[in-house]
């Protein structure tokens, strides 16, 4: 035999040995050979992921399709009877929120200057009407809110042994000629004692207003869902116009059919407060003409956004949101928690009210929200101290 033919079959005899051995391997150790598999055919159209019949499968999603059918399906409450609270609101009122052309506001950004000074001795005072406000140079800063009309004066001061002086010669900007988000030049004669110091004969710096509607961050809020939770998802807040916080807003997420709110003060909420429905964009609720006090309520899962906002100098506010949401309407329920909760602390108003005060506002609310007790109830109450307060309210009407 020819000397390759034979290397050739050594080869094939080695091979044939090593598949041999790994074949008995795989067999010893329980593994399975091998093999090409063929495509089966399989029938999904009863059982494709989305489908209407593997979704009825899902308990999840069954449970989800009742509460659908249930919350937003159903029948209207037949307490639900649009109470003066979930109407729109007049357009006298909306004419006493609107903000006149001339009392446009802005957040006055300031930065500079483009010359470089030392850091932490001199000051930028910003002046306008009775307003002034002291900011450390170099500035890159919010001067904070003001109405967007007249002159701003502005000028660069130096603190020393006996008191503050001047550092530049004072220059004026028309606010009412800023428009919103364009930089505007503001240029700051250097005097002659401070330009030996600085080397420099005039300081520039850019002024403009942005639009604080714009600034302002939303903050969303889950309403109490029971009565058990109204006082922790209880929300507050304090507003400032001479501080720059002048603007609050809070989205209330229902977590029922039905929300109502009850937003108490210590001013005229007509002066500061909308509410607004989310699904119709509509301004809703129920203003007290005689006390700080509004009322709202909505159906059909509407969320509320609260818009809490400040228009001049000095003007300051502390307001309270109380909420209730369920699937059944909720208006009789946080009247009452209003009434023993926050009427008879100083919660609501910042002092204790006195009975007749406290029986006008809460007269108000039953009309506003449209509830409505009776002797029957009261009787059925097994508290006696419920009941001398049902029998209370119910005269009332």
């Amino acid at each position: 035999m020819d000397a390759n033919l034979r290397s050739h079959c050594r080869y094939w005899v080695v091979y044939l040995l090593v598949v041999a051995v790994s074949a008995a391997s795989l067999i010893s150790t329980g593994a399975k050979p091998l093999s090409l598999r063929q495509d089966r055919l399989i029938d999904l159209s009863a059982s494709q992921t989305g489908s209407l019949a593997e979704l009825s499968k899902n308990k999840d999603w069954m449970s989800q399709v009742k509460l659908f059918n249930k919350g937003w399906l159903g029948p209207e409450s037949v307490d639900w009877d649009n109470p003066p609270a979930s109407q729109a609101v007049s357009t006298e009122v909306r004419a006493l929120q609107q903000q006149p052309a001339n009392e446009r506001l802005g957040l006055l950004q300031i930065t500079g200057p483009d010359e470089a000074i030392p850091s932490g001795v001199y000051q930028l005072r910003v002046s306008w009407s009775a307003l002034s406000r002291q900011l450390p140079v170099p500035v890159n800063a919010n001067a904070g809110l003001f109405t967007a009309h007249g002159p701003a004066e502005f000028k660069l001061t130096v603190s020393g042994f006996f008191g503050t002086s001047d550092a530049t010669s004072p220059a004026t900007v028309d606010l009412g000629s800023l428009s919103f988000d364009h930089p505007a030049s503001l240029v700051l004669p250097v005097d002659a004692d401070t330009e030996a110091k600085i080397h420099q004969e005039q300081l520039h710096f850019f002024v403009q207003l942005t639009d604080p509607a714009k600034a302002a961050a939303e903050y969303g809020f889950d309403t109490a869902s029971g009565s058990s939770e109204i006082a922790a998802r209880t929300v507050t807040g304090k507003l400032s116009f001479d501080d720059g916080n002048a603007t609050h807003d809070e989205m209330m997420t229902p977590a029922g059919r039905y929300t109502t709110l009850i937003i108490s003060g210590d001013g005229d909420l007509r002066n500061y407060v909308r509410c607004i429905r989310s699904d119709s964009g509509k301004q809703v609720g129920a203003y007290a003409d005689h006390f700080p006090l509004m009322a709202v309520t909505v159906n059909n899962w509407a969320s509320i956004k609260v818009h809490v906002s400040m228009r001049r100098l000095h003007q300051t506010l502390q307001y309270r949101i109380l909420s209730l949401s369920a699937d059944q309407v909720t208006t009789k329920e946080l009247l009452l928690w209003f009434i023993v909760h926050d009427l008879t602390t100083k919660e609501a108003e910042g002092r204790i009210l006195s009975l007749s005060e406290l029986d006008g506002r809460a007269a108000w609310l039953e009309n506003a929200l449209g509830v409505r007790f009776s002797a029957e109830e009261a009787a059925r109450a097994q508290d006696p101290d419920v009941q001398r307060l049902l029998n209370h309210l119910w005269r009332l009407q």
